[in-house]
């Protein structure tokens, strides 16, 4: 038998939308809840009177529900002071995002959700201050990393697993004679590195394990 809430969602206020010279008059707006579209917007969405009502003080939404103080956005649900992002949800201050779900502060991502401060990634999950990374999951200050979990100062690492620390070598790629052995919470990680000599790897490894 499935539970039964008692609490149903609030019915959002309505609220107008108006037509503005720019997006100047529409900062020196008197009533800071209504919404705002310029001649251009309002030329090519025709129903553009309506298509916002349940937002707040956003200008040239696109089919948005209850955001509050977006800029040319389209398809979003109850995000806050986003740019020009799509099919978002409950996002923050987030810039050209798409399908987002509660990320705050990124840039150019794709599929993320709960991620802070990161950009251009990709279907990543509770990343914070990535930049273009790929399905990694709780991740931190990482780099162009690839299926990656629990992540410290990684740069360019491929499918690792609850790392803490890994060396800050850049340009890290797989190599199949060479490679050193990096800091990890549950067993020692193989990070192939071109370049790094047989007794240089033994020396990493006695000194940071």
């Amino acid at each position: 038998m499935e539970k039964e809430f008692s609490k149903e969602r609030a019915i959002p206020k309505v609220n107008k939308t108006y037509l503005f010279k720019d997006y100047d008059a529409f900062l020196n707006r008197k009533d800071r809840d209504v919404n705002g579209v310029d001649g251009w917007f309002a030329q090519k969405y025709l129903n553009w009177e309506e298509m916002n009502t349940t937002n707040q003080g956003c200008w040239n939404c696109v089919e948005c529900e209850e955001c509050v103080g977006c800029e040319d956005c389209s398809s979003c649900t109850e995000c806050k002071e986003c740019v020009g992002c799509e099919k978002c949800k409950e996002c923050g201050k987030c810039e050209d995002c798409w399908k987002c779900w509660f990320c705050t502060k990124c840039w150019g991502c794709r599929e993320c959700v709960s991620c802070v401060r990161c950009a251009e990634c990709k279907e990543c999950k509770e990343c914070k201050d990535c930049s273009s990374c790929k399905e990694c999951k709780k991740a931190k200050y990482s780099y162009n990393c690839e299926k990656c979990q629990k992540l410290w100062h990684c740069n360019g690492c491929v499918e690792c697993e609850q790392c803490v620390e890994l060396s800050n070598h850049k340009n890290v790629s797989w190599s199949k004679t060479q490679y050193i052995f990096a800091r990890c919470t549950i067993k020692p990680l193989i990070i192939f590195l071109s370049g790094v000599e047989k007794n240089k790897k033994e020396d990493y490894y006695n000194n940071e394990m």
